[in-house]
């Protein structure tokens, strides 16, 4: 019984993922973003435990990617999409094929976010580290779009509903998902926090948290990646 947890939560993991995407497409947005909080959560346990109990294996690693793919890429994607229709000012029940056209390229964030998870299955090069951005990473930079637009800050509202704005994310966050550059991989070790660059990272985080906690969670993705791709080349 102990031994099915991990997939069980995975499983939760799924189910979540499907029910924020449903939830963010009908504009149900805190309801949204607690479901995807569950999934990130869960995606956490699910390994940890799996580790614990010494039951990882080809099963759990296969479930726990087609759990990503809806959770970390559809809800992702579904958030762009819902952003794109806001910013084209097209109501998806009543529009044509042509104007819904304008919509889709979102969903190249779920088609990215597959290749990078089926990547990182066949990689005997990421126990330490990550190569290019992990997907939950990305899932988390576009959840915390919809936190800015909850706040109601208008200036920052009209800069995440530009268009410009909007596929460029796209096509950024597609890119850094499947490259060579290498990621932090975050473990909570004497060593690993008294790196130079994980320091300036969790001072920035905490900064962005206590003064501005609206962009803490988009700001702290860039942050991370931007961070992790120069580690690429300065060391210190």
């Amino acid at each position: 019984m102990i031994k099915n947890i991990p997939n069980a939560l995975t499983l939760l993991n799924l189910f979540c993922g499907a029910l924020a995407v449903v939830s963010i497409l009908n504009l149900h947005i805190e309801e949204a973003l607690v479901l995807h909080g569950i999934c990130l959560l869960a995606d956490f346990l699910d390994g940890l435990l799996a580790r614990k109990l010494k039951v990882d294996g080809p099963l759990g690693v296969q479930l726990d990617s087609l759990a990503d793919v809806v959770s970390f890429g559809v809800f992702p994607s579904a958030i762009v999409y819902v952003f794109l229709a806001q910013s084209w000012d097209i109501d998806p029940a009543m529009s044509t094929l042509s104007d819904r056209m304008y919509l889709y390229p979102a969903f190249l964030l779920a088609v990215f976010g597959g290749l990078r998870l089926a990547r990182f299955n066949i990689s005997t090069e990421q126990s330490d580290k990550f190569i290019g951005i992990p997907i939950p990473a990305m899932a988390m930079f576009f959840a915390g779009l919809l936190l800015i637009q909850q706040d109601g800050n208008i200036a920052l509202i009209e800069i995440i509903e530009k268009k410009w704005f909007l596929y460029g994310s796209v096509i950024i966050f597609s890119f850094l998902m499947n490259s060579k550059f290498d990621h932090f991989k975050i473990k909570p070790t004497k060593e690993f926090l008294t790196q130079p660059f994980i320091i300036l990272l969790l001072g920035s985080i905490v900064g962005l948290v206590i003064f501005y906690p609206v962009i803490s969670l988009s700001a702290g993705i860039l942050l991370y990646s931007c961070l992790s791709i120069i580690s690429n080349f300065v060391k210190i």
